[in-house]
This record gives structure tokens, sequence and C-alpha cells, in this order.
């Protein structure tokens, strides 16, 4: 097959990026020779755009699908090459039925040229969600209702404890059929994280649409990750590669398994067995 027409999806965390969320430069070297010899790649991550782009600007030149598939920006110009907004009424009826105030309820959006990757009302942070926020640095909108914002809404998210959240995640899946509702550890296992994303914004449909987006034909697609939100697209890509470290809903929707971790250059190590570039 014409390298040409490979694509090469990699997720991040847990993927590329050890434990301690570093980069190696390996991995650095490995991708500029991937795209050196005519494959195309990409990082398709479930992190913001900003806080993806970090690890590449001015190292590696690559399109990045973020917010688990919900829009894409090149890394170089910072172009978005394609965006999947909720409705901002649609949104403010998710976070109207959460009560809860051990939930912190904040929407990630379209404001990047203008300094702003997620908005939230200030009065109801809470420890957990601190935590979340504070990653973010100066890049927060505070808000005094989320009736007021005037943004493209990217995704949904509340933060706070597995046994608060899960109650909503069943009542979501049940209420709201026509969206994704992925329940995800961060930080650690007693902080998670409830992401809201319409059906079609998964990772596997964000390749999709950046497929089209970039006119490409005949495509043949690669993917390699480790979490939930990484089953669909290692489950429909051609060849998908789960983590040897990834979580088991992973592992079943992918044709491989790695044979190192992600902090043993797993996901790169993984790619040279298929394709024979060559460290």
């Amino acid at each position: 097959m014409n390298k040409k027409n490979i694509l090469i999806s990699f997720d991040l965390d847990g993927t590329l990026l050890k434990d301690n969320k570093e980069l190696d430069n390996r991995n650095f070297e490995y991708l500029k020779k991937l795209k050196s010899k005519g494959y195309k790649v990409i990082i398709n991550t479930g992190r913001s755009y900003r806080s993806a782009a970090n690890f590449f600007k001015g190292r590696l030149g690559v399109d990045i699908i973020f917010n688990n598939g919900n829009a894409c920006r090149n890394v170089d110009n910072d172009e978005l090459l394609f965006i999947e907004p909720i409705k901002n009424d649609i949104a403010v009826k998710f976070i109207s039925k959460v009560k809860s105030k051990k939930i912190q309820p904040l929407v990630h959006i379209n404001l990047y040229d203008r300094g702003y990757d997620i908005a939230t009302i200030k009065r109801y942070t809470n420890e957990k969600a601190d935590k979340y926020i504070k990653a973010f640095g100066d890049h927060v909108l505070y808000l005094e209702d989320f009736r007021n914002l005037n943004a493209d809404i990217i995704s949904i998210v509340l933060i706070g404890e597995y046994e608060d959240l899960y109650p909503y995640k069943l009542e979501f899946e049940m209420d709201y059929p026509d969206f994704n509702i992925h329940l995800m550890k961060i930080h650690s296992k007693h902080n998670y994280m409830l992401e809201i994303l319409p059906k079609t914004s998964d990772k596997w449909y964000g390749i999709q649409r950046y497929i089209k987006a970039k006119g490409i034909n005949g495509i043949y697609t690669i993917s390699i990750g480790d979490d939930s939100n990484d089953f669909l697209m290692l489950k429909n890509s051609d060849f998908g590669i789960a983590m040897i470290n990834g979580e088991k809903i992973a592992r079943d929707g992918a044709d491989i398994i790695s044979k190192y971790n992600n902090n043993d250059l797993g996901a790169i190590k993984a790619i040279d067995e298929i394709l024979e570039v060559g460290e």
C-alpha cells in the first residue's frame, strides 16, 4: 500500500505520554521519521487543544484532533480544521440537572484565539474541580450563568467523585441517547470526570471528519490508544493497537496489544513492528 494512503492516529495519555506526563524525545524523532517517509500522522486525544499542542509546538508540525474527536486544529498555525459544537441550550439542560454541590460543571469552549479553553461558575468550585481547573492556568472564563456564554461548546464536563457522578451517567445515557457519556479517571482513582459529547463526537468520528476535511480518499487507518474513549477508534480502524497498560475495553476493541507499556516507548515500538520503519 502507498504510504501516503496510511493514516496513523496516536492517543496521548497512556500511549505516547509516560505516566509522568512527559513525552520522550525518541517519540518525536520517530514521528518525524514517519512523516518524512510519507505516512500521515495525527494526534487524537481527549485533551484540550492547548494542552495537547504544548507538547508539539515548535517541534513537530501535526494536526491534533482534540476533546475526543469534536474538533481539530493544525499545530503550526492553529487553523481550525473542523468543529462539532454542542448547542448552548442543550448544554444548559445537562448542567441544570446537576444539583449536587460536590460536582463541578464546566464546558470546554472554542475561544482559543481569545485565550480561553474552558468556562465555569466560580462559586461552585471544590477541591477536586480546582485541580482540573488550575491545569488550564489563565485560560479559564468565569461566568455568573452558563446561559450568558457566547461561544461554541466543544464538550461538557462534570468533575467529582465516582459515586457522585455514576448516577448522572446512568440518567444521561437513558435520557440523551444521542450523546456519548464517558466516565473517566483523572489525577487519581478518587477523582473522576463525566464527559458529555454528541454521539458522533468520538475519536473514531473525529478521524472520519478529518479525512473529509483534508479531502483524503482511499485511506488505510492505523490507531493506537489505551482507554475507554479509544474503543471505537481501535475497533473501527483498519488496524487497532491497544497499549498493554490500557483498560480492558480498549484491549477488547483492538487487533493486537503492544508488547511494551507507555513508559517504555510501547506505542512507537508497536507501530514499528507493523511498518518496519526503524528507530
